[in-house]
């Protein structure tokens, strides 16, 4: 480590990074859900603070979770937000993908990874710009 780094600095994450942080924050049993950002452990709606330390999250919720964003509303403007909405595919909301009846926990998961996938194989390598 040099003199300009600090000790509690994270390197910075790639797009396939935070989307495959979000699959592993979802993969765990229990630990998605649907209709709200973010749950505690005791079911309680998390307000959008508590999602990052939220006990299940849905898709969104767990990607900005992963994310170094600030906000749920300045995810929507990240590479990994928009990696994700064009391999969904959808027309509305990622978050309605999400919340589609039927929808299951290995289903988004699965969505999440193939996108990640998505974005490592279009990723320019650094010099090539």
């Amino acid at each position: 480590m040099d003199d300009t780094q600090s000790p509690t600095a994270r390197p910075e994450m790639g797009v396939a990074d935070v989307l495959n942080k979000a699959a592993d924050l979802l993969e765990p049993e229990g630990a998605w859900t649907q209709g709200v950002y973010g749950r505690s452990s005791s079911g309680a709606v998390t307000t959008q603070a508590g999602v990052k330390k939220a006990a299940c999250r849905c898709m969104i919720g767990a990607l900005f979770a992963a994310s170094d964003e600030r906000s749920i509303y300045d995810l929507e403007h990240s590479a990994a937000y928009q990696v994700l909405v064009s391999h969904l595919s959808v027309e509305d909301e990622p978050t309605d993908w999400n919340d589609a009846p039927g929808r299951t926990q290995a289903e988004v998961v699965a969505a999440l990874r193939q996108a990640a996938k998505q974005a490592e194989q279009s990723a320019t390598p650094i010099g090539e710009a």
